[in-house]
């Protein structure tokens, strides 16, 4: 569909270029990943912040507020999970790649 072939003597096959498809994509989302962290961080230090807490849970009480800490910590856990996962797919795709593109350029040489 998106994805043409390119012409013989390329410098990638289609397989590394999968290769890197797969380290951008991994790539992205642990960017996004990373983000979605930071925010959570963000929020878990404000809610435990005892003068930022009280404007943005008005006034709520301490079993409220390490209720929410708790859930945001949980959430935290998921992010980091989700990124290390994000990490270890591109470090894997990066391995693919690198062994595609010295098959490429085995096989260009002997050719040659």
């Amino acid at each position: 569909m998106g994805h043409k072939r390119k012409k013989e003597g390329s410098a990638l096959t289609s397989f590394a270029e999968l290769r890197a498809d797969e380290i951008r994509l991994a790539a992205s989302d642990a960017r996004y990943r990373q983000r979605m962290l930071t925010v959570r961080l963000k929020s878990l230090n404000q809610c435990v912040s005892p003068r930022r807490s009280r404007s943005l849970y008005g006034g709520g009480s301490l079993e409220f507020k390490a209720e929410i800490a708790e859930q945001l910590l949980a959430e935290v856990a998921l992010d980091l999970q989700g990124l290390l996962k994000s990490i270890n797919a591109a470090r894997v795709a990066t391995k693919s790649f690198i062994a595609a593109v010295r098959a490429d350029d085995r096989k260009v040489s002997n050719e040659g």
